[in-house]
């Protein structure tokens, strides 16, 4: 096989889950891959990153955009109708595009790509496909998170996530229109056991080649670093003792899980004797409802959204990192916190399931059980010193073994000897 690949990617490679995709970009170039990397937008400071659709969106797709939204009911994604109307046009993607390639690696692709796109993209160029999925969608009609659904087993339809039964007639035509893609285009999926498992259980995926993998993180960026310079520097009292960080973009989505922390977070709360409590710091980490935080009864910070190396700064200076999705193929958080040496207390889900549960590297509480969860946060809370250092070298190996830049070219490599 070549070394020149096409990746493919449409979210801001700089912030977000979108920086997932710039370090595996690095993987690539550090592997002696040759890689044409496409965006959607211009990433100011950062002309190798080659932008499809300028410095941002046209009115029209404003509007087309804002309108499909409103058809959506909250908690569920749709990034696109029909597939054979892809948010950008075919042609305009494919004149942009050089070529030839050996690969067609395809990241996110809301706003951007549908499997119409891929398709036609895999046509000139005639080189293998690997989708690498973040989400659900790669099984549905066309959400990215079916929730409580399993349309997606009977060829979708009757879909929940619309506002109007008369549109919903796109997500089974969408479910057909995937599977005579995937017999066609035959692409590899790159998921972790989380998404294995649910697309292994999918008639749509059933039999396909579905690759495990882990995520890359910038082992120097998201490292461990001096706890005590770190506290004094961002103005944590030496009185507290045990920092707890809570982290997701949107705490108000419910994927996130904002309820069930906030519930864990308050039975933590109550166990603990008032000497106890002022021995206790929480950081949150995302947008975070008022609501939710004046229900917080430990004392906290609300920190916002912040730079990257202030969020590894905060993982590195913290105890224990919080992550209470419970539903997410996710998220890039758990991996980013293990790298810094801090371990995690998650639901059992996405992830965590990879590098978390069972591994010594944290806890893992049984899905949606708050109770559960706030036993993971005691059970770090009572550790003696010589045990937090111990599994924070346990944390950082893990995270050596799987999601360093070295660990994710050795996987990149066996997988590129395996694509047909």
């Amino acid at each position: 096989m070549g070394k020149r690949i096409l990746f493919l990617s449409s979210a801001d490679p700089l912030h977000g889950p979108g920086r997932l995709m710039l370090d595996t970009y690095e993987v690539m170039k550090r592997g002696g891959y040759e890689v044409d990397f496409y965006t959607q937008y211009t990433v100011p400071g950062h002309p190798e990153l080659r932008a499809l659709c300028g410095d941002g969106p046209d009115l029209r797709t404003r509007i087309r955009n804002y309108l499909f939204t409103r058809l959506q009911k909250p908690a569920y994604y749709f990034f696109y109708g029909r597939e054979e109307r892809p948010p950008v046009p075919v042609k305009r993607i494919l004149k942009q595009l050089e070529g030839p390639y050996d690969l067609i690696y395809i990241g996110f692709w809301q706003g951007l790509l549908s499997f119409e796109t891929v398709a036609r993209i895999q046509e000139r160029f005639q080189a293998p496909v690997v989708l690498s999925t973040v989400d659900l969608a790669v099984m549905t009609g066309g959400c990215h998170y079916p929730h409580d659904c399993t349309r997606y087993k009977q060829q979708c339809g009757r879909c929940p996530g619309l506002k109007c039964p008369v549109f919903d007639v796109f997500t089974r035509h969408n479910l057909q229109y995937r599977a005579a893609f995937y017999d066609r285009v035959k692409p590899v999926i790159l998921c972790n056991s989380f998404g294995a498992g649910l697309f292994g259980e999918s008639p749509l995926l059933r039999g396909r080649e579905i690759v495990k993998v882990f995520p890359p993180i910038d082992e120097q960026l998201f490292c461990p670093k001096d706890k005590a310079s770190l506290r004094e520097r961002f103005g944590i009292p030496a009185s507290r003792e045990f920092v707890l960080l809570a982290g997701a973009q949107n705490f108000q989505d419910d994927r996130k899980g904002g309820r069930y922390l906030l519930a864990a977070l308050n039975a933590f709360y109550e166990g603990l004797s008032e000497a106890e409590r002022e021995r206790i710091l929480l950081l949150c980490v995302g947008n975070m409802a008022p609501e939710m935080a004046q229900a917080i009864r430990l004392d906290y910070r609300a920190m916002g959204y912040v730079a990257l190396d202030v969020l590894a700064d905060l993982y590195a200076l913290s105890d224990v990192f919080l992550s209470p999705s419970v539903e997410d193929g996710g998220p890039l958080m758990v991996n980013q916190a293990l790298s810094c040496g801090t371990p995690v207390v998650s639901f059992q889900v996405g992830t965590a399931l990879d590098v978390v549960d069972g591994k010594g590297t944290g806890y893992c509480a049984r899905l949606r059980d708050a109770e559960d969860f706030a036993e993971g946060i005691r059970r770090h809370f009572r550790m003696t010193a010589g045990q937090r250092a111990a599994q924070s070298e346990r944390c950082r190996d893990m995270a050596l073994a799987t999601t360093s830049y070295e660990a994710c070219i050795r996987s990149l490599d066996r997988l590129l000897k395996t694509v047909k």
